[in-house]
């Protein structure tokens, strides 16, 4: 089948996840058809509802630095599909991309996977063809019915449990908690960098018979103190009560030392069968970069923040970030969400650091209108300070084009779509650092 990849990319948008019920029989046998279950490499399985790129990327840089030929599978993307399913830290090729999708449409027949279900299915390809030695798998949605789950980790990793994606997972942590649990084995690690773990999480763990390892209790970052997060360096407690000595994580937030010590753990707890030297966990956990995860711009004379946060939690953890980074200083906000998330809790602790709203449109059926975030932040936030926008660029041309608010750093966030659509506009802008 000799299609280009934006063929085949149009062709996988035709798929219809919502016609599709969720289970792993599919695409198990399209695995089997496939022979993608063969001579498979190490494989960790990072879940969350928060910090799972973040943590893909710290243990892909660690792996890399450290001379495996490591694979990483990530979603969704910003600018390309190429940047989901990379080698060594670089974007798989169009060639093979194109290769894995014709081998698994091939393979598949008649029967039917979703937009994620294909693009793990070539994301596995793609890792088996060039023979990785460790393959990063993020999970798409929960974990227990998740595409990714459909191989056995050898070490499972859950970041984080906040409420999102209620309309699959369900409406509390209980319920998210077990779903996520999902991607737990028999005698290999589970990591969790949730020290408040639902119950759900710790009894399915402790039925399926997986190592638990928790943040606070086996593992953890030793001092997390406003000195210990401004230094350059952190100390972090692995199982064992072996402590070690860190750098300040490349990604931007107290948060990180978090999610640095979760893959640490990870890092530690695999030695036995991928060994790895001090320099180069060191090397990973300080070069790591993830585009649109604090992301911090300078264009015409301008800061900007680019933040992907979208859900309540990383709300959360955006505005303690965005305190830290930038005490005392207020922002113009240029936000845009999808329809099925919870704009109140999104608002709610960046409330007091925005002095005026932007609310953009997307070219996204899922978007929710303009008009109505502008609504909500008008009735219950900011009744004199909102502005509502054909799309992103206009946004931006219109805060930048004004007098009035030329002094205060912009905040672009919400949505993949509105972090992509804001760097598409900020192209060729100077990167900074903080």
């Amino acid at each position: 089948m000799d299609r280009s990849l934006p063929q085949w990319l149009a062709w996988l948008e035709q798929l219809h996840p919502q016609e599709i019920e969720m289970g792993l029989e599919r695409i198990q046998q399209v695995i089997a058809r496939a022979a993608l279950d063969r001579q498979l490499p190490i494989l960790i399985t990072v879940g969350g509802t928060n910090g799972k790129g973040s943590v893909v990327e710290y243990l892909g840089g660690s792996y890399f630095a450290g001379g495996y030929r490591t694979g990483s599978y990530t979603s969704p993307h910003l600018h390309v599909f190429n940047e989901r399913i990379r080698i060594n830290g670089v974007n798989a090729s169009d060639k093979l991309l194109c290769d894995a999708f014709a081998h698994v449409e091939a393979a598949r027949g008649d029967i039917s996977l979703t937009y994620f279900e294909f693009t793990t299915l070539v994301a596995m390809h793609v890792f088996l063809d060039q023979q990785v030695e460790v393959a990063i798998l993020e999970v798409g949605l929960g974990g227990r019915l998740d595409a990714v789950n459909a191989w056995d980790t050898d070490c499972a990793v859950i970041t984080s449990i906040g409420i999102d994606h209620e309309a699959w997972l369900g409406n509390d942590r209980e319920a998210i908690g077990f779903e996520k649990a999902g991607i737990a084995r028999t005698g290999r690690p589970l990591v969790v960098g949730e020290a408040q773990c639902p119950a759900s999480l710790t009894s399915h763990a402790h039925a399926t018979g997986a190592t638990l390892y928790q943040i606070g209790d086996e593992f953890g970052v030793v001092g997390t103190g406003t000195d210990t997060a401004a230094s350059n360096t952190f100390v972090c407690e692995l199982p064992g009560k072996q402590q070690v000595t860190l750098p300040k994580p490349g990604l931007a937030g107290p948060h990180q030392l978090n999610n640095a010590s979760v893959a640490a753990t990870v890092l530690h707890l695999m030695k036995d069968v991928l060994p790895l030297s001090d320099d180069a966990v060191a090397t990973g956990i300080k070069g790591a970069r993830v585009p649109g995860r604090m992301q911090y711009l300078q264009h015409d004379g301008r800061e900007f923040v680019l933040d992907v946060a979208h859900n309540p939690a990383a709300a959360a953890r955006l505005a303690t970030t965005l305190k830290e980074q930038f005490p005392g200083q207020k922002f113009v906000a240029v936000l845009a969400l999808m329809q099925d998330k919870d704009l109140d809790g999104v608002l709610q602790p960046l409330q007091t650091l925005i002095e005026h709203w932007y609310c953009p449109g997307l070219d996204v059926s899922r978007a929710l209108a303009p008009a109505e975030t502008a609504a909500k932040l008008k009735l219950d936030y900011a009744p004199e300070q909102v502005t509502i926008c054909i799309d992103v660029g206009s946004a931006l041309d219109q805060l930048l084009g004004s007098s009035a608010l030329s002094v205060p750093p912009v905040l672009v966030f919400g949505s993949f779509f509105t972090v992509a659509d804001a760097l598409r506009y900020l192209k060729g802008s100077t990167e900074q650092s903080q």
